[in-house]
């Protein structure tokens, strides 16, 4: 359900946006590999993988936040596009300006990436997540959802991928690079993606540590037992 739903907004948003430039604004994908309507499969599944991600990490960030609460369905969706476009941040301007997987038509912003790149990212994040907040009363949550050592798995791995932007950086080459008539320091750049992923990407990793290590997720202490107690007890009366 969660890649269905994931594969289908990101690829009506990617393939809206090279057409009409709405809502990341004019671009074009250099991925190789199959190309409908000019959006790589690469792409949809990179969307699906780092999306699960960060859904799992904002899950575990809210904490308590049950799912059935009405609270849930307007928080978890907003939160965790944020936490999306964490993973966008710091790539994008390696990607569009030093490995030319993508380019803009109006190259601006943030090393030749544009502002309008990471509101289509929020945007994109926020309506899938939203079904798929819907879809989750649907249907319920395996018991290994809720377990530490699963929920441990997506800060783990989104805090790796924050610190692999530090060994980029250690490890750039020298030289320059240009996009449009702009011209960058190579080094520039990846410094600058690995302090923008210190707040977008290790930040909510740490927090998500710490909610499932106090126990509010993927443990059993006191507040867990009554929130589920009360969980059950509202299922009952409906």
């Amino acid at each position: 359900m969660f890649f269905v739903i994931l594969g289908v907004v990101s690829f009506a948003f990617e393939a809206t946006s090279i057409a009409t430039g709405f809502p990341f604004g004019f671009f074009t994908h250099h991925t190789p590999g199959p190309r409908p309507l000019k959006v790589p499969i690469a792409v949809l599944l990179g969307y699906s993988v780092y999306g699960w991600l960060a859904w799992v990490l904002t899950k575990a960030m809210l904490g308590p936040l049950a799912v059935h609460n009405r609270l849930y369905l307007l928080a978890a969706p907003i939160a965790g596009s944020f936490v999306l476009v964490g993973y966008d941040y710091p790539w994008d301007a390696i990607g569009a300006t030093i490995l030319h997987t993508h380019s803009y038509r109006t190259p601006s912003g943030l090393f030749g990436v544009p502002l309008s790149n990471f509101l289509g990212w929020l945007l994109t994040g926020w309506a899938a997540f939203q079904l798929v907040a819907l879809a989750e009363r649907k249907w319920p949550e395996a018991p290994l959802a809720k377990t530490r050592s699963y929920l441990l798995v997506s800060p783990v791995i989104w805090a790796g991928l924050g610190l692999s932007y530090v060994l980029r950086w250690w490890s750039a080459p020298a030289g320059m690079t240009s996009v449009a008539g702009r011209t960058f320091v190579i080094a520039d750049i990846y410094e600058a993606s690995a302090a923008i992923a210190l707040p977008a990407m290790l930040l909510p990793a740490i927090v998500a540590v710490i909610m499932i290590y106090a126990g509010t997720v993927g443990g059993d202490s006191p507040h867990r037992r009554h929130l589920d107690g009360a969980a059950a007890k509202g299922r009952e009366c409906a």
